[in-house]
């Protein structure tokens, strides 16, 4: 096997501080397990119908729509505007895929569930 050898005029380059700065390391290690010690309370959302907030969103962005429409270009307000109609453009459409998606899935199991009940048994024959 090899053995490497540093010379004594390299060893500065494998160091990774300078041994004045030793105490930064130490503070910035003390500093992260004090803030990882740091608790909140969490508080829990109701769940909202998801029927209703798609056509909230949808009935807010039309609205959006219309000031957009009345606003002129050159308006300080008329990007916001414009990234707010986005927005909640996006969002129905998430929450719009996320209703398929659990439609979709609520079918399968209870298709699943109720072909698993109704099948015959083969064990014992």
């Amino acid at each position: 096997m090899f053995e490497w050898e540093i010379s004594p005029e390299y060893d500065s380059l494998f160091d990774t501080q300078a041994p004045q700065f030793g105490w930064e390391t130490w503070f910035s290690l003390q500093y992260g397990t004090d803030l990882s010690k740091l608790k909140t309370r969490v508080e829990q959302r109701k769940p909202k119908n998801l029927k209703k907030t798609i056509k909230k969103l949808t009935e807010e962005a039309a609205k959006q729509q219309v000031d957009l429409s009345a606003t002129q270009p050159t308006s300080k307000y008329h990007l916001k505007r414009v990234v707010n109609l986005r927005h909640l453009k996006q969002t129905a459409e998430w929450l719009k895929l996320l209703q398929q998606e659990s439609t979709q899935s609520t079918i399968a199991t209870t298709t699943t569930s109720s072909s698993s009940t109704t099948a015959p048994s083969t064990e014992g024959e």
